[in-house]
């Protein structure tokens, strides 16, 4: 690789990469969206679902990122504790928040949820 080609940034649609994984996971390939880094797909999605009116909601201790995304975004917020157990907690569900987060596993705590159940 040249010294040119590392200081160019990658296409900017991804378009390679969003060919093979959607080929790998059987969607379309506009299913897949790609960005350089967690946080600046959790950007993209709260710019994307959330504004004054139409909030966030996440159980907490959690990743330190989401509140400071809300408020740029000037976004209400709906902390929801978890809790002993670090179970999904029963009132995230019915904060009626436009984008619901659930780190997994969980930043800072390290507490991992199943997938499955009901």
């Amino acid at each position: 690789m040249t010294d040119l080609q590392l200081r160019r940034y990658p296409p900017i649609e991804w378009d390679a990469f969003r060919k093979t994984a959607a080929r790998v996971h059987g969607i379309d390939e506009k299913m897949v969206v790609c960005g350089n880094g967690g946080d600046e797909l959790l950007t993209m999605l709260v710019r994307l679902c959330c504004d004054r009116k139409r909030g966030l909601a996440y159980p907490v201790p959690t990743y330190t990122l989401y509140p400071v995304l809300a408020e740029i975004q000037d976004c209400p917020v709906y902390e929801v504790p978890f809790a002993d157990d670090y179970a999904i907690p029963a009132g995230l569900a019915k904060t009626g928040a436009a984008l619901t987060i659930l780190c997994n596993p969980n930043a800072p705590t390290c507490s991992y949820i199943e997938a499955g159940g009901d």
